[in-house]
């Protein structure tokens, strides 16, 4: 109900942390889901726009870790985190808004500088401070051992599957006494 927080003062952020919500951790992809799940639960004029979820990423997500005083805007004395998008990419042609673009048509794919507390880590659209073939090599190198061990956890947790589909169905077989998605009825 974001809408409903909104009204209501809750001090909003938006962040990626890990594979278990995504096994992409794309600000892009959290931004987009914002403004989208906005306007399903709360269809009306009260939808979030694109401006409000950059907002949400940066000084919103600086703002609940505590340290907005630290970092989450371009300003003196805080930390130097920046992005630098490449606009010719087909995300921004023609560009008309680049809030609504950054939020709806990019994927990350026009990310061609980062910079960490001011420290270049992505050049040119590659990692700065990783030998980004060695690494590909690596992978390829480990991905059978990977694969195995994966073949074998599937296997064993597929012995716990019956139980866990039974926990499932009761859990939500229980009346907790109100709306689980916490919508109006």
């Amino acid at each position: 109900p974001i809408a409903g927080y909104r009204r209501h003062g809750v001090r909003l952020a938006l962040g990626c942390d890990n594979c278990s919500c995504s096994d992409v951790q794309s600000m892009f992809q959290v931004m987009k889901t914002y403004c989208l799940l906005g306007g399903l639960s709360d269809p009306g004029p009260e939808v979030p726009l694109a401006a409000e979820a950059l907002q949400l990423a940066t000084v919103g997500g600086a703002r609940s870790a505590g340290r907005a005083d630290r970092l989450g805007a371009i300003k003196p004395g805080l930390r130097a985190d920046l992005i630098a998008l490449d606009l010719s990419d087909p995300a921004y042609r023609p560009l008309n808004s680049v809030a609504r673009q950054v939020v709806y048509a990019d994927s990350g794919r026009s990310i061609r500088q980062v910079w960490v507390d001011g420290r270049r880590v992505v050049r040119d659209g590659h990692a700065a401070l990783v030998d980004e073939k060695k690494l590909a090599a690596d992978l390829m190198t480990a991905m059978p051992a990977v694969t195995r061990e994966l073949a074998r956890l599937r296997a064993e947790s597929e012995k716990v599957l019956p139980a866990f589909a039974e926990i499932h169905r009761r859990a939500w077989a229980t009346d907790l006494g109100y709306d689980r998605y916490l919508q109006r009825n």
